[in-house]
């Protein structure tokens, strides 16, 4: 899909101004004077807007359920566990059969379009390697002989 273009959008506006005015104007002619596609002019009568604008419809996950995603993203890498794209499916998974059923699910490539998109999120935050000292203290003996000692 070629890039957004602010300026041909204006002179898609300027054209349905003119058509507007003038019902009976030829659409190719008018495409060809302002320099715009001939099909993106004919969408733009019939109230057909850019793809772009739609805000991403067809998007497995809600904003809610996308904020829930990342908040669990940023659990596991404050926790020292890298999200990888097989945790990344399966939380949303889960998020998914919980709010819609059962039958509810990401495909197996869903993970590395997810991450594309919200890619300037992720680049924020990025997991670091435990010390020695802070990963012992996540063994559960250890957990447990501290509480015991109280």
């Amino acid at each position: 899909m070629p890039n957004y273009d602010p300026i041909e959008e204006k002179r898609l506006a300027e054209c349905l101004q003119i058509i507007q005015d003038h019902p009976h104007t030829k659409l190719a002619k008018l495409a060809r004077e302002k320099r715009v596609s001939y099909d993106k002019l004919r969408r733009r009568i019939r109230h057909v807007q850019d793809g772009r604008s739609t805000g991403g419809h067809n998007k497995r996950l809600n904003q809610n359920q996308d904020e829930g995603l990342k908040r669990y993203i940023s659990y596991l890498i404050r926790i020292g566990q890298p999200p990888t794209k097989r945790t990344i499916t399966g939380a949303a998974n889960n998020i998914l059969r919980q709010t819609e059923g059962l039958d509810a699910s990401v495909g197996s490539s869903w993970a590395t379009r997810w991450l594309t998109r919200n890619k300037e999120w992720f680049k924020t935050i990025r997991s670091k390697t435990l010390a020695t000292q802070r990963k012992a203290v996540h063994n559960k003996d250890d957990i447990e002989g501290h509480f015991r000692d109280f």
